[in-house]
């Protein structure tokens, strides 16, 4: 025991640590806070034992450090102090830190899966959390995510109820009253793609006056669609336009029927394909190149492009679908549906965890004998 202690002193205050992380306790579950009083049940009363002031206050101290460094693990000790901390701060004055009402801070808490903040139930019910500088970084980055209908109408230079039917396709994403930004500018970056740099060599007008003369507010999605698949040509003099300032061909844009033809068409092409889907094109495209969805070249009318076959589209929504509309329909949250999966051996046959994909989807036959 002599030759422990000696070496526990000549290696203070690494060696302390050390002896902590072996003897502390394991919380109830990865990513929640512990007291100190649970981490080490008995360590508190064993500290103010210490004959030595000296060493009092060096064990005290030691302690205090491995506190504040566990808050950069994924099982942080939280202290039993009511005072707010940097480490620990209450909702509001984490609130005021990101410059955001508390409403939306415990909204947006609320929305996120389990285990992405480290949050404990104090006694009285009240939230209590560890905050680390990757949480604090990834609460900024989901609220810049999040915008109002107002700023995304001013990203877009479209009318508020473009937007509404563009979130209603699926096409922009939607959180409560706010809008992935992301998606915006992930919509805005696949139609700018499609700019042609040469100089129109016929009439044209701008998106915002095509959407104000020709196109109903409900097909806005598929109109969008079918830029992205080449069917309708864009120009622009504006290096980073908005979608609205784009402008198209007059006559293409007559010539252009919405169709509830989706459902009629043989082959779509895969922007059609999402549409029909109510997927984004990056989920279909993902689907597409993990095998579950085929496809095959086809004259398209201007050029050759991948397509997909009614029939095939009919035959992969037989047999798949998204995992947040199968837990739907079970009463299970969003942000639960994974861990609800896995307890109940659904097959998981796309996702970020089965192949990287941005979506999960299960497949439906696995589904048959649920009953929610």
């Amino acid at each position: 025991m002599a030759t422990a202690g000696a070496k526990i002193i000549n290696g203070w205050p690494g060696s302390f640590s050390v002896l902590l992380d072996q003897v502390r306790q394991p919380p109830l579950a990865t990513g929640v806070p512990q007291l100190v009083i649970e981490a080490f049940p008995n360590l508190s009363r064993m500290v103010r034992d210490v004959a030595s002031d000296m060493w009092r206050k060096l064990v005290q101290d030691a302690m205090r450090e491995f506190v504040i460094a566990s808050a950069r693990s994924i099982n942080p000790i939280s202290t039993p102090t009511d005072k707010a901390t940097e480490l620990q701060p209450s909702l509001r004055m984490l609130a005021q830190e990101l410059n955001v009402s508390l409403r939306r801070l415990s909204h947006l808490i609320d929305s996120m899966p389990n285990g992405h903040l480290c949050i404990r139930r104090a006694g009285k019910g009240r939230r209590k959390l560890v905050v680390r500088e990757e949480d604090r970084q990834m609460l900024k980055a989901h609220l810049f995510d999040k915008v109002t209908i107002g700023q995304a109408v001013d990203l877009l230079a479209i009318q508020p109820r473009r937007i509404a039917a563009l979130v209603a396709s699926g096409t922009l994403h939607a959180s409560g009253a706010y809008i992935s930004r992301s998606s915006v500018q992930e919509l805005t970056s696949m139609v700018r793609a499609r700019i042609r740099k040469c100089v129109a060599s016929e009439e044209t007008v701008s998106l915002s006056v095509v959407f104000r003369r020709w196109v109903r507010a409900r097909d806005t999605g598929e109109f969008l669609a079918a830029i992205c698949a080449g069917e309708l040509h864009i120009h622009s003099s504006e290096k980073l336009p908005r979608l609205g300032d784009l402008n198209l061909s007059v006559r293409e844009v007559r010539a252009w029927r919405p169709t509830e033809r989706l459902n009629r068409m043989d082959w779509l092409t895969i922007p059609q394909a999402a549409i029909a889907l109510r997927l984004k094109q990056e989920v279909l495209y993902g689907l597409v190149n993990q095998g579950l969805i085929s496809t095959q070249v086809r004259d398209t009318g201007r050029r050759n492009s991948r397509s997909i076959s009614s029939t095939e589209l009919r035959r992969f929504q037989e047999h798949y679908e998204p995992l947040v509309s199968a837990a739907r329909r079970a009463g299970v949250l969003p942000r639960n549906a994974h861990s609800w999966a896995l307890n109940e051996h659904l097959e998981l046959v796309s996702g970020p965890s089965v192949d990287g994909a941005r979506q999960y989807f299960v497949r439906t036959q696995a589904l048959d004998d649920f009953e929610p």
